[in-house]
């Protein structure tokens, strides 16, 4: 939803035609991810299980409500009035009812999932098994994580944040154009990716030659920016449904426009598999921090949905080792004489990002970047935090959890996507014209 036409990658290379093979954009999607230890096969059959059980998760009670400033000014620009070509540009907040007593309380205590919770393991009580030593460690940590240790910007003002339900506000095709979206884009690539001073467009051999944690940025932004078209892509407006609704569904038209190597400099495929990065990235931090997934710290109210939900939870973060054993590896990052600096340039950067999202004058498309933003930022927290015992020292709260399941959840749905229409683009290529998308 955030983005459809005039951005600074996904251009149109001037006098190319598409190629004559109508699965350009898949024939490079195999084999092994960059900077990470799976394959695309691999993520492919893990996905067919996960898929549904973080389809189930994002729907519950616990992950479907979402805090967030939807008002918060653009600090970088002034903008112009954008445009959306539809009315799904709106976003409907929850009404005063609608949100679990529970989830309100959990959202007031701040960190409601950490190492040391206040509900289970006060640090008054740990006095009694720890040393002096270490609980003045341990005190010195929290404040530490809690100035620094955010890849996003923080909210400070309570009454700024309002909830809204994910599932009354997908991401879809809204029409957003206009100078704001490559305004966004411009920004966050030209300005907070890093990248040689001599170089104007990122493509992936220039990526190549960097060092991990630089790629590793790009691939994590550039991943985001391809989910986000794939989702455009995948739910636009088609013919209206029988009972007169609007009906929504795959373009495959739009799709090539995005990712097709002769509209993309040959990059198209590159960026479909940086979704992939993204995925193994967020489950391996989802899997780290399964000392924190504690049953009880799920609990909506809703007894019988909250013991499905800590089931499925359980079963999520057993099924990455069964498929991919080792999917991303953060141990490899920031071990350089440079790290400390590096780091809080990662940070930094990435947290500017994450106030561009205010940029975005779409409301839908503000939703779902600041979300998936905001998931990416708690998975690098988790993945980049100090550890003890093989437990993340980190406090996360209710709406950083949403975050970074959700965000899972679209980079599994673009993954899905992305392999329906390479089915649709097989069944075209067997001589099977019939479709019910539209083109």
């Amino acid at each position: 939803a955030m983005l459809r036409v005039g951005t600074l990658v996904l251009l149109v290379v001037a006098g190319h035609a598409l190629l004559a093979a109508d699965d350009q954009c898949f024939c490079d999607l195999k084999g092994s991810i960059d900077d990470c230890c799976c394959s695309i096969e691999d993520v492919n059959r893990l996905n067919q299980h996960v898929l549904p059980l973080i389809e189930r998760l994002s729907s519950s009670s616990f992950f479907k409500f979402y805090r967030v400033n939807m008002n918060k000014p653009c600090r970088f620009w002034q903008q112009d009035a954008a445009e959306c070509g539809t009315n799904t540009c709106a976003v409907q907040p929850c009404g005063e009812n609608e949100v679990p007593a529970r989830l309100r309380e959990l959202d007031q205590k701040g960190a409601a999932f950490g190492c040391v919770p206040e509900e289970e393991s006060p640090l008054g009580e740990l006095k009694d098994t720890i040393s002096e030593v270490e609980h003045q460690l341990l005190e010195t940590w929290q404040q530490h994580d809690a100035v620094t240790g955010h890849f996003c910007e923080v909210e400070e003002d309570e009454a700024l944040l309002e909830y809204i339900n994910l599932g009354d506000n997908p991401e879809r095709f809204t029409g957003y154009t206009g100078s704001s979206p490559a305004n966004i884009w411009r920004a966050i690539y030209g300005e907070n990716c890093f990248k040689p001073t001599a170089v104007q467009f990122l493509t992936s051999s220039v990526v190549s030659d960097m060092c991990l944690e630089k790629r590793v940025f790009f691939r994590v932004v550039s991943g985001l920016h391809a989910a986000i078209n794939v989702h455009v892509a995948s739910h636009y407006p088609s013919e209206a449904g029988p009972f007169g609704d609007q009906a929504w569904g795959p373009n495959r038209t739009l799709f090539e426009r995005f990712f097709h190597p002769a509209k993309t400099w040959g990059e198209g495929p590159n960026w479909l598999k940086n979704i992939y990065f993204n995925y193994l990235l967020t489950l391996r931090a989802i899997t780290k921090a399964a000392p924190l997934w504690i049953p009880t710290r799920f609990h909506s109210g809703n007894d019988q949905e909250d013991e499905e939900v800590a089931t499925i939870v359980d079963d999520l973060i057993q099924s990455a080792p069964r498929t991919c054993p080792s999917t991303f590896d953060e141990s490899l990052m920031f071990n350089s004489p440079e790290k400390d600096e590096l780091l809080m340039d990662f940070r930094n950067k990435f947290r500017n990002i994450s106030l561009i999202m205010d940029c975005v004058e779409c409301s839908t498309c503000r939703l779902w970047g600041k979300l998936k933003v905001h998931g990416l930022g708690t998975a690098m927290r988790v993945l980049f935090a100090e550890t003890q015992d093989g437990r993340p020292l980190v406090n996360l709260s209710r709406n950083e959890v949403v975050s970074l399941f959700n965000t899972l959840t679209q980079f599994a749905q673009a993954i899905a996507d992305i392999n329906m229409f390479k089915d649709m683009t097989e069944t075209e290529g067997n001589g099977n014209t019939e479709s019910p998308f539209p083109s």
